[in-house]
């Protein structure tokens, strides 16, 4: 059903990136990935920072927003288009953001029925919500898992991450409870010369690996510093992966020849 125009009554897909380990990547994921969504498509995508104690999207953009999620949460009852434009940063990059408080004391005021509500009053204006997780299973990340058409679980091939993982899934796909269609496994920072193999991923966790991400330390490191994401600077192998990624979600093959509009 991609080439059919979305009618503005259609509620926008939502893509959920979580991890149960910090330091996966998985914001840098996310960033990117809403970026690629946009590029690829066109369409109108908003990048949700809900991370909501230690949220680092803004950062990794390099705006300096003016008000956050539960800016937003406070005004909810009198939210329209026009009161949410004011609420959302525009990135030159043509996502739109909803950034997480600067202060964690802020996060604690937020219960997951609001959450709920506003990814909801979201889909209606965007075509693609990206929502970016805490690391724990706080309300904020149960409220966007819950909701995602696809719930990205990012991880690391190394003991600790699989072993988080692994404590983390049952609980997961038990609150999620529908079915484990909507959850896909994603490896980041991938070198097939890894000591643990994919197939000990899978056969770790009983999930397939949906997509590996290539390590690219140096760049993504340089990307964060500069607030500029990395996929806009050209042909790195995890922009590649990236771009494979959002080709794979949005039905849109990245053909030899169109290529040039993903830079």
């Amino acid at each position: 059903g991609v080439a059919t125009k979305e009618g503005p009554k259609q509620p926008g897909k939502l893509y959920a990136f979580y991890s149960p380990k910090g330091g996966s990547g998985t914001t840098t994921t996310a960033t990117n990935f809403a970026v690629v969504l946009q590029r690829m498509t066109g369409k109108k995508v908003l990048l949700v920072d809900l991370d909501l104690e230690l949220g680092e999207i803004a950062l990794l953009l390099g705006v300096q927003p003016r008000f956050n999620f539960v800016d937003m949460v406070q005004n909810f009852h009198r939210m329209d288009a026009d009161l949410l434009a004011s609420y959302i940063e525009r990135h030159e990059s043509g996502v739109h953001l909803l950034s997480a408080p600067y202060q964690p004391e802020k996060a604690e005021v937020v219960t997951g029925d609001e959450i709920r509500r506003i990814l909801q009053f979201l889909r209606k204006h965007y075509d693609y919500l990206v929502v970016d997780t805490s690391k724990s299973f706080s309300p904020a990340t149960l409220a966007a898992l819950e909701q995602a058409d696809l719930a990205f679980i990012v991880t690391n091939v190394d003991l600790a991450s699989l072993r988080n993982l692994q404590r983390g899934l049952p609980l997961l796909k038990r609150m999620l409870g529908r079915g484990e269609s909507h959850i896909k496994l994603v490896v980041n920072r991938y070198h097939p010369d890894n000591d643990i193999s994919l197939d000990d991923v899978q056969r770790t966790l009983g999930m397939t690996v949906y997509k590996t991400l290539s390590n690219d330390y140096e760049g993504v490191s340089r990307s964060i510093s500069t607030g500029k994401p990395i996929v806009l600077n050209g042909n790195s192998k995890f922009s590649s992966d990236i771009k494979a990624l959002g080709a794979e979600v949005t039905g849109f093959r990245a053909k030899s020849g169109e290529r040039g509009r993903l830079k």
